[in-house]
């Protein structure tokens, strides 16, 4: 443990700037009373290290006789030197405190005592003895001891004595252990008692139970069953769908026979549409027909005109020198005849055509919708292979639906699969909890053997240490084996 070897205190109490050395064995400080030997040492070395008291009140002040302040030092500080080099300084200035430490760069801002500060130190509170939570039955401060403080350990009842006298003697780490044996076996007992208790009970619980190996035979029956059901379920559903489905072609496939009579009679229509297109090119033809008899008929005329202006000639010799001009007229004129006649017999036949011709605006309507039924035709006939697909699908629906037979029985059968496992859920539970409680009690009973193997060895351990101490108690000097503390 290091020695203290110097002290330096400023602004601490009545200390304005103090410096001593301590002597390598006692020093001892007089002086008058409040003087500062007790601030100067125990307090400011208190405040070093353990950080009592807190505050300011400790601060060097200046009074006059009313009580009323003069002067007040802005800092108080104390600084120490050990035998091994190490420097330890704390201060406290407007509110903060702040600790130096040789070998830190940084100084510690905190109010309380630094871990490495009380290390370097050496100082601290000696425990003797702990309570069940783990707290310190007795706490001295060995180090630090004031005039009008008690004497140490003969103030103290009985029992404080013998746990100060047990740790110097090594026992303490004994009553300990017979302490935490102690307690682990109760613990381990009580624990024990409340698995029984909850053992016996869910032990009555399952009597109720007996043939749960029965029930779980029907449930996992009832579980195929219910696997069956589901998968039947499922079939039935692509039948309802497919029947849907068969429905709806049905309808569609009787749109298409309604539509199908309808054009029943398309290949007289077609015929009908080949006479319809002959006729009109006849049509045409007579129309070109009557436009050369109009020619023709103009021409007739002139020549008739010009004849009429031949009429009434005295002059023979003109009609001498107009004899071979006539009769080449008369040549040219019959040829115009056989033409005439030629064309007035084109248009009587003409004229017979044109009157068979008659309603030919109609057949032309009646073209137009020959063409729409072809259109529908082509239509029909994907719709005719549709509805042989369909009619192939409704064959295969027809089939399945005979897997659908005795689905209210498997009905019926799911309900009783429901109640059994409705009633299977609080058994599954019983059984967790019997199989959570039956590990407890497992538990505290190797916690309980245990415990008696720790106590058996605690024990032992003791005789040997009471027959090392030659069988009598540090304590008492009384046998061993006669008493317990």
């Amino acid at each position: 443990m290091p020695k203290i070897t110097a002290v330096e205190i400023w602004g601490f109490e009545s200390h304005v700037d103090t410096k001593y050395e301590l002597a390598p064995g006692l020093t001892v400080i007089t002086g008058p009373s409040d003087g500062g030997k007790t601030s100067g040492t125990l307090r400011a070395f208190r405040w070093l290290a353990k950080g009592e008291p807190s505050g300011e009140e400790f601060l060097h002040t200046v009074k006059n006789a009313a009580g009323e302040v003069l002067q007040q030092a802005e800092e108080a500080g104390i600084k120490v030197t050990l035998d091994n080099g190490t420097e330890i300084k704390k201060t406290r200035r407007k509110g903060k405190t702040k600790y130096w430490l040789t070998g830190f760069t940084e100084p510690f801002e905190k109010a309380e005592v630094p871990a490495a500060v009380k290390e370097a130190l050496g100082i601290g509170s000696t425990v003797y003895g702990r309570d069940a939570q783990g707290k310190p039955e007795l706490e001295y401060d060995l180090n630090f001891a004031y005039q009008l403080d008690p004497p140490f350990i003969i103030s103290q009842p009985g029992s404080a004595g013998a746990k100060v006298l047990g740790k110097l003697a090594g026992t303490e780490a004994i009553d300990q252990a017979l302490k935490s044996v102690a307690k682990d076996t109760y613990a381990a007992r009580t624990e024990k008692a409340a698995a029984d208790k909850e053992y016996e009970r869910k032990v009555l619980q399952l009597l109720d139970y007996q043939d749960l190996a029965d029930v779980r035979g029907q449930i996992d029956a009832a579980e195929w069953l219910v696997e069956q059901i589901e998968s039947d379920l499922g079939k039935k559903t692509d039948i309802l769908t497919l029947r849907l489905n068969l429905d709806r072609a049905t309808n569609q496939l009787q749109q298409a026979a309604e539509t199908l009579d309808k054009l029943a009679e398309l290949p007289g229509l077609e015929e009908d549409l080949k006479a319809i297109e002959k006729a009109q090119q006849r049509y045409d033809t007579l129309l070109d027909l009557y436009s050369q008899l109009g020619r023709a008929t103009a021409t007739v005329e002139d020549l008739t005109q010009q004849i009429k202006e031949y009429d009434g000639l005295e002059s023979a010799a003109w009609l001498l020198q107009h004899v071979e001009i006539a009769t080449d007229q008369r040549a040219s004129i019959h040829l115009i005849g056989l033409e005439y006649h030629r064309l007035d017999q084109i248009v009587k036949t003409s004229k017979g055509i044109i009157g068979n011709s008659e309603g030919l605006e109609p057949a032309a309507v009646l073209l137009r919708q020959a063409e729409k039924l072809l259109e529908k035709q082509s239509v029909l006939a994907g719709m005719w292979e549709v509805f042989q697909g369909i009619t192939h699908q409704r064959t295969a629906a027809a089939e399945n639906v005979q897997y659908l037979v005795g689905v209210n029985t498997a009905a019926e059968l799911l309900t009783v699969v429901e109640m059994a496992y409705d009633r299977l859920q609080p058994l599954n539970e019983i059984s967790s909890t019997y199989s959570v409680k039956d590990q407890t009690r497992a538990r505290a009973n190797a916690d309980l053997v245990r415990a008696a193997d720790e106590i058996a060895q605690a024990d032992k351990e003791l005789n040997v240490a009471w027959q090392e101490a030659g069988g009598l108690c540090p304590l008492c000097e009384q046998p061993a084996g006669t008493h317990a503390h």
